[in-house]
């Protein structure tokens, strides 16, 4: 027994670092889309967040990622559908892996416009146990910073532990590509 639980807490601990060295590594690269730390809300074990200035108004960028049918363009491993044609607050919209069947529907709990607005997880998922994601747009003179907060939580118990490095690098490089997206194609109008 000890040396299970042993092996399990140096596993679990070189996953940890493993996830620190290529968020070190993608500091040093300079890549235009930065990580920020985030303490997790009540409710929720995990945080994860990124930032990124991008070189447009808040009007140009906010339409943009509230464009439900244009969400693809930063998040095209999926594909989405919704009643509504732009987030707002009760919005009910699905997104589902392309060429898989099982879609997850989100609600939009929170809107300001050209503020921001947020989204929690409504259906059930094989992993997150609970996901709430939180985007704000801040005009900057000519610059719109793109801030996004992740939280969640897993499931399967003590064993989350060990799939929180995994998880957490998954949804930190899906936001770090939709950012990067949503600045290129912003900038380029």
């Amino acid at each position: 027994m000890y040396r299970s639980w042993m092996s399990l807490m140096i596993l679990t601990w070189c996953l940890g670092a493993l996830a620190l060295w290529m968020d070190m590594r993608s500091a040093l690269e300079g890549e235009t889309v930065r990580r920020i730390d985030c303490p997790p809300r009540e409710g929720y074990r995990y945080c994860v967040g990124v930032e990124v200035d991008i070189a447009q108004d808040v009007e140009v960028v906010f339409d943009l990622a509230v464009d439900i049918e244009g969400l693809e363009r930063f998040f095209p491993e999926y594909r989405f559908e919704s009643d509504c044609k732009r987030f707002a607050r009760g919005c009910l919209y699905s997104a589902a892996e392309k060429g898989k069947s099982q879609k997850v529907w989100y609600e939009i709990v929170d809107y300001e416009d050209l503020s921001h607005y947020v989204g929690e997880l409504r259906s059930k998922d094989k992993v997150l146990k609970r996901f709430r994601y939180e985007h704000y747009f801040i005009q900057r003179g000519k610059t719109t910073v793109s801030r996004e907060y992740v939280y969640y939580s897993l499931r399967y118990g003590p064993l989350s532990v060990l799939l929180q490095p995994l998880a957490k690098r998954v949804i930190l490089k899906r936001l770090r590509r939709a950012h990067a997206a949503l600045k290129e194609v912003a900038e380029s109008l």
